[in-house]
């Protein structure tokens, strides 16, 4: 009986590892799958062309036009094509712009719907060309309704 029994569990061990070397992944295509994912889900957020999203310090809470968190984007443009993009695309997916802070890096504030969001603009470090940006959006929560929670 012990002998059928360990019989069984080797043949449902090898069943299941054959099973698994049939499911396709490709280690190229998970950046490229992941960020299809997140243009779904940030809809309502334009990104600059040829950006890459940081998806190990990205966080996104919800989807479409609903959506909350913190995305982290690099780009290969200049600050300044940055801003005007963000000035130009952001506004005619409807988010207001409430306010702007230039410095060494930009501050962009929107506000769409119940949600705010804020951009910031900041060049590269190190060696990489470029800039980086980070969106972070909110729900509008009043205090009374923060401290309901």
């Amino acid at each position: 009986m012990r002998t059928l029994y360990r019989i069984s569990l080797i043949g449902i061990i090898i069943s299941f590892l054959i099973g698994c070397e049939s499911i396709p992944f490709r280690e190229d295509n998970k950046e490229e799958e992941t960020k299809l994912l997140i243009d779904m889900l940030l809809s309502d957020m334009p990104l600059p062309e040829r950006s890459s999203i940081q998806t190990d310090q990205t966080v996104i809470l919800g989807s479409g036009g609903g959506w909350a968190g913190r995305i982290v984007v690099h780009a290969p443009h200049t600050q300044s094509q940055a801003l005007l993009f963000f000035r130009d695309n952001a506004v005619s997916a409807g988010w207001e712009l409430l306010s702007s802070t230039v410095s060494d890096s930009m501050i962009l504030v929107y506000r769409k719907g119940d949600r705010y969001s804020t951009v910031e603009i900041f060049d590269r470090a190190g060696f990489a060309s470029g800039t980086s940006f980070t969106i972070t959006v909110v729900p509008n929560l009043t205090n009374q309704e923060f401290t309901e929670q």
